[in-house]
């Protein structure tokens, strides 16, 4: 039975897992619901929340108690990217592994003791000695071996299934009384002491998080060790909205993990589930009304399972091994196959959904200086030192104060503007505030990334287009956004060229990331221009940008 912090509760009618499931909680950002439109009356909120378990079954298993807590709704306009992870340590389903060599002092036979909830199994010298791998309460196994004076390798292995999480490895021996294997007797890789690797399954299978213990000693309480605190994430969400009241939306997990939406209505009016072909629909129980669906959410791809079994908490689940995309909205959703969706989601990324853009004039330039004042900059670091100020139709830095941001942002575009340097100053101008542009007094220099015109610390331009200092020179530069994948990194990276004094100095350059100094590194997202402020003097007047396609 699922319970949310509202008492609905839930029963999945599919098959149980091979391994029982402990549902981790969710940290990170408050909010972690999409909220589908205006008015609680009409108002649907799909949740998403992830498992995590060693299954190795393609259905979604049934839940158990302690899912995460009920979320909040997001605006509906937009794109949206929101991630979180499991609390830690994980208390269930994982295992460990721990090797060593061992310096016995003297010939003769030896008792090893194993004491652990859950499993345990032990090797020394390659012969195995204990083999419990199975769930229990803090239990002892024993065995003998007869052992020659000199080194052994010894490996053990740890199963915690459920519950408490406890390791204590014992032995005794001639002229040795019962006690743990002391980390003077043991050595891994050249230091006291065991290699661990631990497994966020029961099988000690893929990558392991590696660390160190001195003994066998540990007691995790509920928990688990501490090198899981840093596990991977749980819940990676990205959507945007594509319509009036229609979204399109990628849910991804973990391998091993199922990731899962589920749909609450805040209306008030009762309402029924049920899966209708390849939608899972809210339906109005007024017979009068012609068109009974409120509600639609579809999964795209053949692993997903719905679940319409309890009014009030519907679902679908997809393993975490295969992303989640999903459509959801009110009336008819649009017949999208899944590259379809996922090229939709894509799109609203890199175009900047959720960047309004005032109008521009007929030509389509925004001025982002009004020649008066400093209406739309803002201060990079809010109490840092207010360096800029207006004269006349200029926009002036003394130098040695605080970067400033323009608040349109951007995702494609052109930007022109002015400016005036003096001998010696250095600035620059950084596209969405992540890609550095160098200003620079650069006049009679060889060409590099230094100099005016280059991509700091990546392109040098290709000549020294730069005019004396003092004089008043123009740039124009065009940038192109990097794209990203929606299974994480880049699908491209960004490119730029640049025009300087009618030169073009940098040709459709390849960024390698941000340059140094930017605000954040969230590549493909808008964001703004912003103007170097806490290195040099720089002046810079009529500038403007202008979306492209």
């Amino acid at each position: 039975m699922l319970k949310t912090a509202v008492g609905i509760s839930l029963a999945l009618s599919l098959a149980a897992p091979s391994v029982g499931a402990e549902i981790g909680s969710m940290e990170g950002a408050g909010i972690h619901g999409i909220g589908l439109a205006d008015g609680a009356e009409s108002q649907f909120i799909l949740r998403a929340t992830a498992m995590w378990g060693g299954y190795k079954d393609a259905a979604a298993p049934r839940i158990s108690d302690g899912v995460a807590d009920l979320l909040s709704p997001l605006p509906t306009s937009g794109f949206h990217h929101e991630q979180w992870r499991l609390s830690s340590p994980y208390g269930d389903n994982w295992t460990a592994r721990f090797t060593t060599t061992l310096a016995v002092p003297a010939d003769g036979e030896y008792t090893f003791y194993f004491q652990s909830d859950d499993g345990c199994r032990v090797w020394i010298d390659d012969q195995q000695i204990m083999d419990d791998w199975v769930p229990r309460s803090n239990l002892t196994t024993e065995a003998s071996i007869a052992l020659t004076a000199g080194d052994h390798p010894v490996r053990a292995e740890y199963l915690e299934i459920g519950g408490g999480a406890q390791a204590h490895f014992r032995w005794k021996g001639p002229g040795i009384d019962e006690q743990v294997l002391p980390e003077s007797s043991t050595s891994a890789d050249g230091e006291p002491g065991w290699k661990a690797e631990y497994f966020l399954n029961p099988d000690l299978e893929g990558e392991p998080a590696l660390s160190r213990l001195p003994t066998i000693d540990v007691d995790w309480g509920s928990g688990g060790p501490d090198v899981f605190q840093a596990g991977p994430p749980v819940i990676d969400l990205h959507w945007a909205r594509i319509g009036d009241g229609v979204i399109v939306g990628q849910l991804r997990a973990p391998q091993r993990s199922h990731a899962g939406l589920l749909l609450e209505s805040l209306a008030s009016e009762p309402l029924a589930y049920n899966v209708w072909g390849d939608d899972l629909v809210a339906l109005r129980r007024d017979p009068g009304i012609a068109d009974p669906v409120a509600f639609r959410l579809r999964a795209l791809g053949d692993s997903a399972v719905y679940s319409a079994s309890e009014p009030g908490a519907p679902s679908v689940w997809a393993p975490g091994d295969e992303p989640l995309i999903f459509l959801a909205g009110y009336g008819d959703l649009p017949r999208l196959t899944r590259d379809q969706a996922t090229s939709a989601l894509i799109g609203a990324i890199v175009s900047g959904a959720n960047a309004p853009v005032p109008p521009g004039d007929e030509d389509g330039w925004i001025s982002l200086f009004n020649g008066k004042d400093v209406t739309g900059w803002h201060l990079r670091h809010p109490g840092g030192a207010k360096s800029w100020s207006v004269e006349g139709d200029e926009l002036v830095n003394a130098g040695h104060g605080t970067d400033i941001y323009h608040e349109v942002r951007l995702t494609d575009f052109e930007v022109q503007f002015e400016f005036n340097v003096p001998e010696g100053s250095n600035s620059g101008i950084y596209l969405q505030r992540r890609y550095e542009v160098q200003i620079h007094d650069s006049f009679g220099l060889d060409p590099n990334p230094s100099i005016c015109g280059g991509i700091y610390s990546q392109a040098a331009p290709s000549v020294n287009a730069f005019k004396p200092a003092g004089e008043w020179q123009t740039m124009t530069v065009t940038f192109r956004s990097a794209r990203p994948s929606l299974s994480g990194g880049l699908a491209s990276p960004a490119r730029v060229t640049v025009v300087q004094n009618g030169v073009r100095v940098i040709d459709d350059f390849e960024l390698l990331g941000p340059t140094g100094g930017e605000m954040d590194r969230d590549e493909g997202k808008a964001a703004g221009i912003m103007l170097q402020g806490d290195h040099g003097a720089i002046r810079v007047r009529d500038i403007r940008v202008r979306p492209i396609p």
